[in-house]
Formats: C-alpha cells, structure tokens, sequence
C-alpha cells in the first residue's frame, strides 16, 4: 500500500485547530476520509497513530508491522467416461466436483499497531458440481459431425467477513467500537440443453451450426454479525477519558470527530447494548442496525431466474493442403443478479449479452517447418457489467449494468523450426475498446473511460534448442522474452490506475538422462528484475507527487465534465492506492522424476 493520503497530512479543514493538511476535502467520503477519522481517534503521540511513508521502490516495505497474506486451497476430480454405442455413436459422461477455500488477511497500512485502512479478514469458499451428457456421431459418408448434450451444474460460492475495520463509514463507530461483519451465501443451478453439427458440404466448404439453451436459478441470502471491540472501547477509554463511568458505559459519551457531519465519530454511545455483541457471542442485525435473535431475522434473502439462447455458425473454406481461411460468429452470455452486501442486495444486475465475430486463416508450409495463425476479433457487448464504487445506488461497492462497449482486436501466432533444432515462436496481440452506449450516468464511466486490463499491444518472443548428445541424454535451453503495453486496474474512473508497460526475460535450460526417468533445470524468471506492477487500485487521488506514476491529478475523475458522481467536488487530493506488486527476479532449480 503507497499511503498518499497520509503521506501529505489528511485532510485540512482551515476552519478547525488541530486539523492540518491538504485543504481539499475527500472526493467520495462524505467530508471524511478514513485515516483522517482514524488519526482523530488515535492522535499524534499514541503507538496507534499511524505516521506512513513513501517507500523508493515497490519491493520496498516501508512498514514495520506484519504483512497481509492469501492462503488457498482448492481440490477437484473429474470422472470421463466414454462408451461407443457402435463404431458411428459415442456416449460420454463428463463429471466435476471442485471445493475452494480462500483465507485473506490484509494489513494494508503495514503497521504493528494502526488499523487505518482495509484491515481485515475474509474467508471465501466454494462448492461446484457439474454433469454432463454428450451424444457424439458421425455419419456414413464422414462428412456429418454432431454432438447433442444436457449439462447442470450446482455452484454455491460464500463469503465470511472474519474483521472489518474502516473508520469512514457509521456503521464502523457511530454505534461504539463495533465491526459489522457480513456473511454472504449464494447458490446458482444452472441447465442446459446444446447441440452442434459440422456439415462438410464439398471437399473445401464445412459448415457448422451450432446452438445451446441456459438457465440459471440463481439463489442468494445475506446478514450482518455485529461484534463489540472491548479493548478497543478499553483503549479509547484511556486515551480520550469520555465517560467519567469507565469503559462500556453510555452515560456522558461525547463526539470525538472535530468535523462534524454524516461521518460523526463516536466512541461507544450505546455501550450497554452492544457490550454483549462479543467475538464467541456475536450479535445479529437487522438491515437498520438492530439486534435481532437470530440469523434468520437478520437475513435478507431472494431469488431471480436468468435464460438464454447463444447460437454460434462458421464456415471453413480451404482452398488448398496448407492453407484454411474461417469466419464465425456466435453469441455469449453472462446471467445476472444482485449484490451480495446486506446494503446493497436490492440492488439487481441484468444479465451481459456479447456477439463475437471472427476472421482468419491458419497457414502450414509444406514442409511443415513454419505454422501461422492469424485472427481479427470483434465483441460487440450489451448490458456490459462493471464492478463499481461511485453509484448512487449503491452503499458500497456493487455491480452494475454501465451500456454497451466494443472490443476488437487481431491476435498472431507464428511458429518456425529455423533448423532441425532450433524453434522460434512468436506471438502478439493488439486491442480496441470503446463504449458505444453508456445507460447509467452515475457510474463513474464516461465515453472516454479506459477499460480493465485492455492493453493496446501485447507480444512474447521465444527461442528454443535442443541438443540430443551421443549418450542418448537431451540439453534444452530457451530464452522468453514478453511485452505488455500499458493498461488500466479498472473500468471505472475514479478507483482505476495505469500500470506502467513492462517486459520480463526468462531463461531455461534443462537435462534429461537417456531413460526419461528425471529431469533437472536451471531456470532464471524476469531475470532482468524489472519492477513492475500487475493490479490495484487508487481512491481519491492522484499521484502526482511521488516516484510512482500510475494516477495523474488531471485524471478524468477528477476533471469535472458534468457527471457530478464523477468529482461532486472537482479536486484530486491525495489518497491511498493499492497495487499488486510484480514477482522480482527469482533463480531456482527444478526437477522432476516420473515414476
């Protein structure tokens, strides 16, 4: 985490002692941003106090406090089975199981004591289960392919919220020191029906056809667990001396954010209740705040059903043995929703809808030593979802319909054996992506806005040889060069930041025995250490004004254009941002035994 937000004071309201730096109040928090509400908690000269600094590098820490982690499990089988009814029909059984277990603890602010943004626990999970049915056959005369099939799948993905600390919001400390932690559980049963025919018509003409009914059922309930923070309560208590009657007491609380306004801070005001709201006794609650005594008084619950038809045709002509031109077209779908947030579970997506449209050809020389793959793309979407911040009708974040885009693109795959050993491979890529048609104006996008991880050129580079020695043992070596151009972390303009273009060099080589039993290699990934970054996300402010170049002050977001959701306030001072930092150089030594 790069704290700018910190780094330069807060928030600085001239009219109030005590309060300095930046005289722009936050874009998107109501008058208050997060650390500024928690530096007026826990004030200069207490161990909590959060003073952050600019690191010089991304793979400098500039904390002394532990560091967030991810750990994940993930387990799956697959059972296939086939049995031919005759030597022209096939039936196949294609069945999944697949469980998912994700624990993150994120300690953004990299402090041992402060708690200034984002820290938190969540554990995510999953269960999947899928069956599917194929009938495959071929005709007597070789020139009909079919297959016909049913498919249903159960997909149940779940959310828990193991600590919840953010010092914008009321729901954090208008009631006391009380997280609200949401248990989300969602489930999807999905159907469906397809089928696809490859009809070759004459010797250089197939044509296929092909199309597939869905529905998917989808099911979600959602509540909030509210837990009391005693030595939290205990530590305030001893800081501020609010209430003459000690910690956990609500007789003479007062207000202990200077600022005023919706984001009033408050410690403890209603101590007697929400006291016994503990970590082995937690409370429920209602959408309004109030305890209730059970999980199913507390939870809000739905159901929404989605259904479509995605037909796909494309047609093959070629011309000659080493050459094969296509062109297809077929339709996606993505169903839709609601939010999984006790705030904002009323707040419904409609399902995304894609045409993709597709031109190429595929070349083999005669010899076989050069192979070229060369496609035009073009997807035309409606109804495009996008996971937003700045919607007014959303309390958090949530997904929304924003309009509809075009993507389009060419992609190139080349492949040469330039002599009996030495392979060079090739690959690159080049996209376009517009909006056409915006329909929700309070999104935070605009015609202009840049989409998630769209890069305007992408390219690898590949050399490889192999050395077959006299004992019958087998050198390979290679060397991998890749380049990405410059892209954004997200859709939306006021959360999203530039990721610098990168390249990264690896290189491998290896020994296999003349048995094949084992194989060892040395191998060196983006060897020339570059330093880069890969995700993240950027609230609130540009970053002008450090080292790091990935939000500008001029961005759109904070340029007013007339879309008050956009920049009600039309200033860009600095916030925090959060990046996903890129592996540096690594060395290693790999082996393999087969057994």
């Amino acid at each position: 985490m790069i704290d700018y937000f910190g780094f330069n004071g807060g928030w600085d309201d001239p009219a109030t002692p005590q309060i300095e730096g930046d005289t722009g109040a936050p874009i998107f928090t109501g008058g208050i941003s997060n650390l500024a509400a928690y530096q007026t908690i826990f004030p200069a000269g207490t161990p909590e106090h959060y003073a952050p600094s600019i690191p010089d590098s991304l793979y400098h820490v500039a904390g002394t406090g532990p560091i967030g982690f991810t750990t994940a499990e993930s387990t799956g089988v697959t059972l296939d089975i086939s049995y031919d009814i005759s030597d022209r029909l096939t039936l196949r059984s294609i069945t999944g199981w697949r469980d998912m277990d994700t624990l993150e603890q994120r300690e953004s602010d990299e402090s041992m004591y402060a708690e200034s943004f984002f820290d938190g626990g969540t554990n995510n999970f999953s269960d999947f289960w899928s069956q599917e049915f194929q009938l495959n056959g071929v005709s007597e005369s070789d020139r009909l392919n079919w297959v016909a099939g049913l498919y249903y799948s159960v997909e149940e993905p779940g959310l828990r919220l193991l600590s919840n600390k953010d010092y914008r919001w009321a729901g954090g400390f208008q009631w006391g020191a009380l997280e609200h932690l949401t248990n989300a559980q969602e489930e999807t049963d999905s159907t469906g029906i397809f089928a696809q025919v490859d009809w070759q018509f004459s010797e250089n003409f197939t044509l296929t056809l092909g199309t597939r009914w869905t529905e998917d059922d989808k099911s979600y309930a959602a509540y909030n667990l509210g837990v009391f923070d005693a030595e939290l309560d205990r530590r305030l208590f001893e800081i501020h001396a609010i209430d003459p009657n000690g910690p956990d007491n609500n007789s003479n609380y007062r207000d202990i954010d200077r600022r005023g306004g919706r984001n009033v801070l408050y410690v403890n005001p209603d101590g007697d209740t929400y006291g016994g709201c503990t970590a082995t006794n937690p409370c429920f609650l209602d959408a309004n705040e109030n305890i209730v005594p059970s999980a199913a008084a507390a939870t809000l619950s739905g159901t929404d059903t989605f259904e479509s038809v995605t037909p796909r045709v494309a047609l093959e002509w070629q011309p000659t043995d080493i050459v094969m031109l296509y062109a297809a077209a077929s339709k996606g779908f993505k169903s839709g929703g609601t939010n999984d947030q006790p705030d904002d579970i009323d707040t419904p997506f409609q399902p995304e809808e894609v045409w993709n449209y597709e031109i190429g050809t595929r070349i083999e020389s005669a010899s076989g030593r050069l192979r070229a793959n060369v496609t035009y793309f073009q997807m035309d979407y409606e109804d495009k979802q996008l996971t937003v911040t700045a919607d007014t009708r959303c309390a958090r974040r949530c997904t929304i319909n924003v309009g509809s885009a075009e993507i389009s693109g060419v992609e190139l795959e080349l492949q040469a054996l330039l002599t009996d050993s030495l392979q060079f491979k090739l690959g690159a890529g080049t996209l376009d992506a517009n909006w056409d048609e915006i329909l929700n104006l309070t999104s935070g996008v605009e015609f202009d806005s840049n989409f998630s991880r769209a890069p305007d050129l992408g390219y690898n580079l590949g050399l490889s040889n192999t050395w077959d020695l006299n004992s019958g043992a087998i050198i390979r070596a290679s060397i991998d060069y890749a380049y990405k151009d410059e892209q954004n972390s997200s859709g939306q303009d006021s959360t999203t930041l530039r990721i610098p273009e990168y390249d990264l060099l690896t290189l491998r080589v290896g020994y296999t025995p003349p048995d094949g039993t084992w194989n060892a290699s040395l191998y060196c990934t983006n060897c020339a250490d570059e330093e880069y970054i890969t995700g993240g996300a950027a609230w609130a402010g540009g970053t002008s004004n450090t080292v790091f170049p990935y939000k500008p002050d001029n961005h759109p977001a904070y340029v007013f254009t007339g879309i008050a959701s956009l920049n009600p306030r039309g200033n860009a001072p600095p916030a925090i941002t959060l990046v996903n930092v890129g592996v540096p150089r690594q060395v290693g030594v790999e082996f393999r035994y087969r057994f």
